[in-house]
């Protein structure tokens, strides 16, 4: 898209043989907007699905009317590398450092998980400990993804908003 769109829908389409629709589930982007030739990571879960032959995917996309002022001074410190806890649940732990001169909220961290072949496997998220992240402040969280297969390796994205 040339311009930024509001979080885009996602929808799975299963199809049968002769390409007959036979059900739909929703998804959305993991972003509040997201700005032009940007990507984001897509969650649609599809819960007991019908036997199929296809997927296929369409995107219903909109043009942003507000686009919030992103909180660009985040930086994000693992703590411990992420590791299996129990049954198919990972735990991930880290903090967040606001370096910049204004309060940011919403504070969301993305834990996105790949195969060796760097395929994603997993899509998880997380808020920062607080309501907010005061300027020279840092924060604290913990997600417990659940994973069908173990991850090769992990990335993770800190993301928030400026108060005004």
């Amino acid at each position: 898209s040339p311009f930024t769109i509001d979080r885009p829908k996602i929808t799975a389409v299963l199809l049968d043989k002769a390409g007959k629709e036979l059900a739909t589930r929703d998804g959305y982007g993991e972003c509040d907007s997201l700005a032009a030739h940007a990507t984001a990571p897509v969650k649609v879960l599809v819960n007991e699905p019908p036997a199929f032959d296809e997927l296929r995917f369409e995107v219903v996309a909109k043009k942003a009317d507000y686009v919030p002022e992103p909180a660009t001074d985040l930086r994000l410190e693992v703590l411990e590398k992420p590791h299996p806890t129990f049954g198919t649940s990972w735990e991930v732990t880290g903090k967040v450092f606001n370096d910049g001169k204004e309060q940011a909220r919403f504070v969301k961290i993305d834990v996105l998980a790949f195969d060796a072949q760097n395929k994603l496997i997993g899509l998880d998220f997380t808020y920062v400990d607080g309501e907010a992240l005061a300027a020279g402040a840092s924060g604290r969280f913990r997600a417990l993804p659940l994973y069908d297969s173990a991850p090769h390796h992990f990335k993770l994205e800190v993301s928030g908003r400026h108060a005004n």
